[in-house]
């Protein structure tokens, strides 16, 4: 399938890697500036280095609603976001010292 993002703007959360960074790679081959959030700061702005000029490494923990508005306005200074995809994992129903790996 051929996607034409040209011009536009897209969010990518848990972008520094795995599905993530696999749609930010298709969305900046698709002519869309991207702008990828995770928590680790080092991985993201490699993974935002590898992806190139149109890629943008902002650190963001979505389950801090704070930080999601951060997020949010700095993209928005590349003009008005036209994707989003929510693809970070994290789950509201378990504590992180609860979840086990089979979860």
């Amino acid at each position: 399938m051929d996607m034409d993002l040209e011009g536009k703007t897209a969010i990518v959360t848990g972008g520094s890697r795995g599905i993530g960074y696999a749609i930010a790679e298709a969305f900046v081959g698709a002519g869309a500036r991207v702008v990828i959030s995770a928590r680790g700061k080092e991985a993201l702005e490699e993974a935002a280095k590898r992806l190139g000029p149109n890629a943008i490494a902002i650190p963001c923990d979505i389950s801090d609603p704070e930080a999601v508005r951060s997020l949010v306005s700095d993209a928005s200074r590349l003009g008005l976001v036209d994707v989003l995809v929510n693809n970070a994992g994290i789950s509201p129903f378990y504590k992180r010292v609860e979840h086990t790996t089979a979860e």
